[in-house]
């Protein structure tokens, strides 16, 4: 299946657009699967290059070891067909590792997503498209979830297309979705 997801992805993305691709390192005791060796099983099957090396810093630990140092983090790679992809420097200090906590329990944010075990924050999905993306630009997320990369590229103006094949989450994204069009129809933003 990501086999064909990177074939695909290559296949689709405009020459001057970006695949965003999250990955967390695996660990089996004490032994790291590094999210970088991951990767490359898959880069090899398309020709896409590797545009930035984004560490995905979240507040507090989730990994709970103490005979190794602790995952706290992920990592999202851009993947681009050549140098000339679109980038957007809307003027923050840019930096490859992003501190952006994790969908929080008691946040508006995690009650939109109590319906998933692992939410995207929209503050991830956000700095992704605002720098990548322009106004009516398409994102396209292949697994969509609880749909907060649709809910931010529309509430950024951009068009969406997502997959998600459980239908529980298939649902609340689309409850998600609708909430984030109502709001834009009534405060007009």
């Amino acid at each position: 299946m990501i086999k064909t997801l990177f074939t695909e992805a290559y296949r689709i993305l405009k020459d001057d657009g970006s695949f965003f691709y999250n990955y967390k390192s695996d660990t089996k005791g004490n032994v790291v699967s590094s999210a970088f060796a991951h990767l490359y099983k898959f880069m090899a099957f398309t020709d896409f290059k590797i545009g930035a090396e984004i560490v995905w810093k979240y507040a507090g630990n989730f990994d709970s070891a103490r005979t190794r140092f602790p995952m706290d983090y992920e990592m999202v790679f851009q993947l681009i067909k050549n140098s000339k992809f679109k980038f957007i420097n809307t003027g923050e200090k840019l930096s490859s590792v992003w501190r952006i906590p994790h969908v929080m329990a008691g946040t508006k944010e995690q009650m939109e997503t109590k319906s998933h075990p692992c939410p995207f924050p929209k503050n991830l999905v956000k700095k992704i498209i605002e720098h990548t993306t322009d106004p009516l630009d398409l994102v396209i997320d292949p697994f969509s979830g609880s749909g907060s990369t649709a809910c931010v590229a529309k509430e950024l103006g951009r068009n969406s297309l997502g997959w998600e094949i459980n239908k529980g989450y298939f649902d609340k994204s689309v409850i998600r979705l609708n909430n984030v069009i109502l709001q834009k129809k009534l405060f007009n933003f």
